[in-house]
């Protein structure tokens, strides 16, 4: 599956200028 991939997750909340927080994923 997909999130058994997922080794790293992020949210940005201090990234301005969108309506939502940016979320990066890192994967194996």
């Amino acid at each position: 599956a997909l999130l058994d991939r997922v080794t790293d997750a992020a949210i940005h909340p201090n990234i301005t200028g969108s309506d939502h927080c940016p979320v990066s994923v890192r994967l194996k």
